[in-house]
């Protein structure tokens, strides 16, 4: 197809040569259509073939690349915003307990600040058993209560004091 000049130059030779002995002159001898062999008419369309089928991989590859990256930014999102909630979260549980030692003073006076959060955790513990009891599946919870209330009170007070 792209010696289509060549081929017309040759051509005008060489049936130039053969019809100056009749007398006739070709001026130019135009190639329209040129039709090659089936073999190399496979040949061109596999070739064509083969680079639509490799343009297609590299793009299937590109896509799978920006969904796993959209999907790992997704997920950096997705711990982002639970870490905020988390922090908030704490933050609303801070709130909570500093407004509840407030009104504790106000409404029961003559308590001291460990004696209020003595009383607060103990709260919160038997919170905790509650949500345990009646959320679990299992029917036995084992719990080491001894030395009485006194005792389990003590062990929360250390247990957040030196954590």
């Amino acid at each position: 197809f792209q010696e289509r000049a060549t081929l017309s130059a040759q051509l005008k030779e060489e049936v130039d040569a053969q019809m100056a002995a009749y007398g006739y002159e070709i001026p130019t001898a135009l190639i329209t259509n040129v039709v090659p062999a089936g073999t190399v008419m496979d040949a061109i369309n596999k070739i064509q073939t083969y680079k639509r089928l490799k343009s297609a991989a590299v793009d299937e590859a590109e896509a799978a690349k920006v969904r796993v990256v959209k999907a790992a930014e997704a997920d950096a999102e997705s711990k982002r915003l639970s870490g905020v909630g988390l922090a908030e979260q704490r933050k609303a549980i801070v709130a909570g307990l500093q407004s509840s030692m407030e009104e504790f003073q106000s409404g029961v006076p003559g308590l001291s600040n460990e004696e209020i959060m003595s009383l607060l955790l103990l709260n919160q513990y038997f919170d905790t058993l509650k949500d345990v009891a009646t959320g679990s599946t299992s029917s036995t919870l084992f719990l080491s209560h001894a030395g009485g209330l006194d005792a389990v009170a003590q062990q929360m007070m250390t247990g957040i004091i030196r954590h």
